[in-house]
């Protein structure tokens, strides 16, 4: 199942956008919207049902709506409650020995085995693939590049608002925290919301102005197997990374900062020697 989770999350939208595509010439004002309003109540069912199965659904022993690492976490109150519900439904429909057993909370605050990309996460997968569709719309429907900035930015807007209303506008608080092994509604909106200003930005820079040539980010993607295998296996060696203070984040996001750089330049020399491996 965690094998062919993001593509199950692709497939559901790519399903229902074809199934519901609208018909006709689309309308000039908020055609990415309103040509769409089939598949706006389908999509609105994914959100509500993770926030339904995460805060409605008890679990033994532990508060209901629990959406902590459980552990040491809490001063150990809640060890035993790792993910909360998600666990929970996951177990019963899959078994204990057939999910992810070395989540990264495991590292930091010893908790239970987890797995990230449960079934109830990907009812958030759903989303975010949605939103992807959405800001991918919006250069194909608007051929005008003031519309195409405007919408783009006022998409990442909403999105990022949304998102940091509900985690406070923090690291770790707020109603629901920014949290990508739950895969939560606040990572999901913040996620979404800084991808379609980054696509704005790289679109402007590289296919409208023509500044920059996207190299060498376009390497990666021309060899992205030999990289994903290559960080596999080598992912937990010096130089591709370190040891570092598990208890905060700066030391494993430069760490795995400079293991990115590394693969970046890898793949780049591949490219200048045309070495590419394919599937």
């Amino acid at each position: 199942v965690a094998g062919s989770w993001d593509g199950a999350a692709a497939r559901a939208v790519a399903e229902m956008e074809e199934a519901l595509d609208a018909e006709g010439d689309a309308p000039p004002v908020f055609a990415d919207l309103t040509s769409y309003w089939r598949e706006w109540p389908w999509i609105a069912a994914a959100p509500v049902l993770w926030l339904s199965l995460t805060f409605l659904v008890e679990v033994p022993g532990c508060p209901t709506g629990y959406i902590g690492p459980g552990g040491w976490a809490e001063g150990g109150t809640h060890f035993n409650c790792t993910g909360g519900s998600h666990r929970i439904i996951d177990e019963a429909i899959f078994g204990p020995d057939h999910h992810f057993q070395h989540p990264t909370s495991l590292y930091v605050f010893n908790s239970m085995a987890y797995d990230p990309e449960g079934l109830v996460g990907m009812f958030n997968a759903v989303l975010l693939t949605y939103l992807g569709l959405i800001a991918g719309r919006v250069l194909v429907i608007y051929r005008n590049e003031a519309a195409r900035r405007l919408r783009l930015i006022a998409w990442g807007a909403v999105l990022c608002m949304i998102g940091g209303l509900l985690c406070g506008f923090s690291m770790n608080g707020g109603v629901i925290p920014v949290n990508k092994n739950l895969w939560s509604t606040s990572f999901v909106c913040v996620c979404g919301g800084g991808g379609c200003w980054l696509l704005l930005l790289f679109h402007e820079v590289v296919d409208s102005r023509k500044i920059w040539t996207g190299a060498p980010f376009n390497a990666v993607g021309m060899n992205s197997i030999a990289l994903y295998c290559g960080s596999s296996i080598l992912g937990g060696y010096f130089p591709f990374s370190f040891a570092t203070y598990r208890h905060d984040h700066a030391g494993p996001l430069f760490s795995n900062f400079m293991g990115t750089c590394i693969w970046i330049y890898i793949a780049s020399e591949m490219k200048k020697k045309q070495i590419f491996i394919k599937v």
